[in-house]
C-alpha cells in the first residue's frame, strides 16, 4: 500500500474513484452463508467476483469451477480458518469515463465503469482500486494533452 489508508481514500477522490461495496469475506461468511443482503449482490455479480479472487491470488479448491453462489459460498467455507487463515476483502470500485473540457477532465457518474478486486488486507483492497483508476485517469489526461 502506497500511503495510510486517508491518504488512499485521498488518491481516490482525486481519480474519481468511488468504493461502492466493501466485503470481509472473514465476517461475512457466517455459517457457510454470506449474509443475505450481500449474497444477494454477490451472486448477481458472481463471474466479477470469482476472477477478482483469482485475480487477487486466493488459492482455494473449487473456486475456479464456483458457477453458483452456493459453490462459492462452500469453496470459501471449507478453508476458512483451517488451510487459508484469512479470505481478506473484496472492494467494488466504480470510476466514470472521463470527458475533456478545455483543460480539464470533466465526469458524470451517468455513465461508468466499475471492478472488483481483492486483497488480505483492505488497504491493498484500495491500493489496487488507486491503481486501476489510475490508468484511466492518465489515459484521459493524454488524450486530452493530445487535443492541444
Amino acid at each position: 500500500m502506497i500511503g495510510t489508508p486517508l491518504q488512499c481514500f485521498g488518491r481516490c477522490n482525486a481519480l474519481a474513484v468511488r468504493l461502492e461495496r466493501i466485503v470481509h469475506l472473514d465476517s461475512m461468511l457466517v455459517d457457510w452463508h454470506f449474509f443475505a443482503p450481500t449474497r444477494s449482490e454477490l451472486e448477481e455479480e458472481l463471474s466479477d467476483l470469482r476472477g477478482a479472487l483469482l485475480d487477487g491470488g486466493l488459492e482455494v479448491p473449487g473456486l475456479e469451477t464456483a458457477n453458483t453462489i452456493d459453490d462459492l459460498e462452500d469453496a470459501l467455507y471449507n478453508v476458512a480458518g483451517d488451510t487459508v487463515p484469512a479470505l481478506g476483502f473484496l472492494v467494488k470500485a466504480r470510476q466514470p469515463y472521463f470527458q475533456i473540457e478545455g483543460e480539464r477532465l470533466g465526469y458524470s457518474w451517468e455513465v461508468s465503469r466499475s471492478q472488483w478486486f481483492h486483497a488480505l488486507t483492505f488497504e491493498d483492497a484500495i491500493e489496487k482500486a488507486c491503481i486501476w483508476g489510475q490508468a484511466f485517469h492518465d489515459e484521459a489526461w493524454t488524450r486530452a494533452r493530445g487535443r492541444r
